[in-house]
């Protein structure tokens, strides 16, 4: 597998995963996927049936399998070894015709199948560090018409996001404090509610 320098630590912390974490994963994500991020996805989308959906960063592949059991033709794409093994492990337990492939999104390459009619990346580009690779890539597997969906942390949550993105390559810290400041192009802080 070809993958950016950039990019090689966080798929390393990825592939630490528990594996028990793996299992007790509910079937539709943690509650912030479960009841905001995937019926927001799903709404995007509309009727699944007969959609060629990529999942870029696929992760334990939960969503792929929401994705295909809606009837949708699915690929999902994720670097990190664990993550990828077990969702071809559930693939294996029950068939849903997922096809899973070991890639880094910013080095995507060929794949067999183009044009789809979706590339969905859920919390992913903000965990890639060579995103804007990854962002291109997951473009041109679109078919003419087709859409990106993507989910990115709100920075409200990350007090130092871009600090944090610049030193790490990708979002760590968590806090609603950020919230309420906003900082002008002048470099005042104001409080906003």
């Amino acid at each position: 597998m070809d993958i950016s320098p950039a990019n090689a630590s966080n798929i390393e912390a990825f592939d630490d995963v528990d594996e028990d974490f793996l299992a007790d994963w509910d079937p539709e994500g943690d509650p912030g996927r479960k009841y905001l991020l995937n019926p927001t996805i799903m709404g995007m989308l509309g009727p699944l049936a007969g959609q060629r959906i990529l999942d870029a960063g696929c992760g334990q592949g939960y969503l792929s399998r929401l994705l295909a059991a809606a009837g949708a033709t699915v690929i999902g794409v994720e670097p990190a070894g664990r993550l990828i093994a077990y969702a071809r492990r559930s693939e294996q337990r029950r068939p849903l015709g997922i096809e899973y492939l070991q890639r880094d999104l910013s080095r995507l390459g060929a794949i067999e199948s183009t044009g789809f009619d979706a590339v969905v990346a859920n919390m992913v580009l903000l965990d890639i560090a060579d995103w804007e690779e990854a962002m291109a890539n997951c473009l041109a597997v679109l078919r003419a018409g087709g859409r990106l969906v993507f989910s990115l942390l709100h920075p409200c949550w990350a007090p130092d996001a871009l600090a944090t993105w610049a030193d790490r390559g990708r979002v760590e810290a968590l806090s609603t404090s950020s919230h309420m400041r906003h900082e002008s192009r002048t470099g005042s802080t104001s409080t906003t509610r």
